[in-house]
């Protein structure tokens, strides 16, 4: 078994996946309560994954969801003007991530960078700490295209970005925002040697318009320093 988690348990998951038809319109009257401390419990893929950012592959049926998104900054745990989304599970060689950002796609922040050099655009990526000790974290994030921008983050908030994980992405822009897929070897990663797993983790969203907004699948207390 394979569990993601913070603090409390909040399963979440889908029975297949949601086919982008359309950018989705977030309701001004839609309630909203942002998420602390979710849960993932992840299964097993229920196919073959190709990492191509088209995100039809049969692997992605059974796959955990993540939804909900709160924005962290400039809001304080409020709801975004647009949606996102991740999808994940696993298979023996890695663990296999979907990020689903929907925008208008004509506003997408986009271009062909150099690694590491994608923070001037819209990005999107998972944080995880593999230990669950709160003493430093994996940083992974794709712009629309899937051009990396990896780090590693230190208890103190201080960031490495020198840091180089080996891990494959490939997104693109769709009618309805964008969609990356990632693919991370277990071989790039250090975790503990046991037969269940239970990582602490977040996703990150950063949408740069009229303001840098940043989303967060959990949401996170501002009088909270950790």
């Amino acid at each position: 078994m394979f569990r993601v988690a913070f603090a409390r348990r909040l399963l979440l998951s889908m029975a297949a996946i949601m086919l982008l038809t359309g950018q989705r319109v977030i309701s001004a009257e839609d309630s909203f309560q942002p998420s602390f401390n979710p849960t993932l419990d992840i299964r097993p893929v229920s196919g073959v994954i190709i990492v191509d950012g088209r995100l039809d592959d049969a692997g992605w049926r059974d796959a955990a969801r993540a939804s909900g998104f709160a924005e962290v900054s400039p809001g304080d745990q409020v709801k975004p003007p647009v949606e996102s989304a991740a999808l994940v599970t696993y298979d023996k060689s890695n663990l296999y991530v979907a990020l689903i950002a929907w925008d208008d796609p004509s506003t997408v922040r986009v271009s062909l960078r150099d690694r590491d050099n994608i923070f001037r655009d819209d990005y999107f990526g998972i944080m995880l700490d593999t230990y669950g000790d709160y003493a430093s974290a994996y940083e992974l994030f794709v712009n629309p295209v899937g051009i990396q921008g990896d780090l590693r983050i230190q208890s103190d908030g201080s960031e490495d970005i020198s840091f180089d994980l080996v891990f494959e992405s490939h997104g693109m822009v769709t009618d309805s925002g964008y969609q990356v897929e990632l693919a991370i070897p277990f071989s790039s990663l250090r975790f503990p040697d046991r037969p269940e797993q239970v990582w602490r983790l977040n996703f990150w969203r950063d949408h740069q318009r009229d303001a840098r907004r940043k989303y967060a699948w959990s949401a996170l207390d501002r009088n909270d320093p950790c």
